[in-house]
């Protein structure tokens, strides 16, 4: 289906993936990508909190979101990743496509 990317996390003492608890210890960012063009990603901050970014089909089609909540993110990286309808809410999105194809944002 795609693959992950990680930098600095935890792989699950049983071999199963990368530990889905809470993030932490050391775990700071996390990308699924589909084929380069189609991915998610989140990155940890230092204080608390994430961003959550997605690209879907090229860089005219980049978008972020931020959360205080490791669920809401996980939820929607899983959504995401299966597809699911409304994967997006509860997040309120921003196009940062500009950031990526040099257009004004």
């Amino acid at each position: 289906m795609g693959r992950a990317r990680t930098e600095g996390l935890r792989p699950h003492p049983a071999g199963r993936g990368h530990d889905g608890g809470e993030p932490g210890g050391g775990n700071r960012f996390l990308i699924v990508d589909r084929d380069g063009d189609h991915y998610v990603q989140v990155w940890r901050f230092d204080g608390g909190g994430y961003e959550l970014e997605y690209r879907d089909g090229g860089p005219h089609s980049h978008h972020r979101a931020f959360s205080d909540s490791s669920v809401e993110v996980a939820t929607a990286m899983s959504g995401w990743l299966t597809a699911a309808r409304d994967w997006r809410e509860p997040l309120t999105w921003e196009d940062i496509s500009h950031r990526f194809t040099g257009d004004a944002g």
